[in-house]
């Protein structure tokens, strides 16, 4: 029996296109981040072995076929861990390549990948992919963070569909790993090193420029460095 299977074969055909024009653009993951959780790429790359593997004992149990030969078509968890590593060097070091890097494809495979795995959550009692739900939303993040800096050209075009001019308080605290509660007191007028925000209809935000200032003030943020 010959089967014809990609990294994303669990996923219906129109969904995959679906996600892949909508994930990152529409931050999607965002509701699944704990500021606080920490992020690291060993932990990183170990997500992706373990999505890839769950990924294959879903694909023989979908077409009855041995482990094997599904292990056989789809190959070794390589490319989603090249991904994983490109996108967390830029998302959480703060290191953007200096020939630039702009290929969506990346990122879009990554996120659909990493949706999948969300999904084997539900549907296999599979461990949440946290981490690199996290990288990438602070992908984006990052994205609006360095939106205005001339140095860093070819951001991926479905992240600079994030860009608002503004962050909120969520997404700060995103960024330097800390509580939204303790970003929130940083917005006292009596705080030390006061984040300044500004209302955006209902929305408390903060401008970019301030984000990034305050941001760089902190210790668990890595401000964005051509490399």
């Amino acid at each position: 029996m010959e089967i014809c299977l990609t990294l994303h074969s669990s996923i219906p055909t129109i969904q995959l296109i679906e996600a892949e024009m909508s994930i990152m653009k529409t931050n999607q993951h965002l509701e699944f981040i704990q500021p606080t959780d920490p992020v690291s790429q060993q932990a990183l790359l170990k997500e992706v072995d373990e999505i890839f593997e769950i990924q294959i004992t879903a694909l023989g149990t979908l077409y009855n076929v041995s482990k094997s030969a599904v292990r056989l078509t789809l190959g070794s968890s390589h490319r989603p861990k090249y991904l994983a590593q490109v996108c967390y060097e830029y998302a959480v070091e703060g290191k953007w390549p200096s020939q630039g890097h702009d290929n969506d494809a990346d990122w879009l495979d990554l996120s659909a990948f990493v949706a999948t795995g969300r999904s084997y959550v539900e549907h296999y009692g599979a461990t949440p992919p946290k981490m690199l739900e996290k990288t990438l939303v602070m992908g984006g993040i990052r994205a609006s963070l360095d939106s205005d800096r001339p140095d860093i050209e070819g951001i991926p075009a479905v992240l600079e569909g994030l860009y608002s001019g503004f962050l909120t308080l969520l997404e700060i605290a995103i960024m330097a790993q800390m509580s939204e509660k303790s970003v929130r007191n940083a917005t006292q007028p009596t705080a030390q090193d006061r984040l300044v925000t500004s209302k955006q209809g209902t929305r408390t935000v903060v401008e970019v420029a301030e984000a990034l200032r305050w941001l760089s003030g902190r210790r668990s943020f890595n401000p964005t460095v051509v490399v």
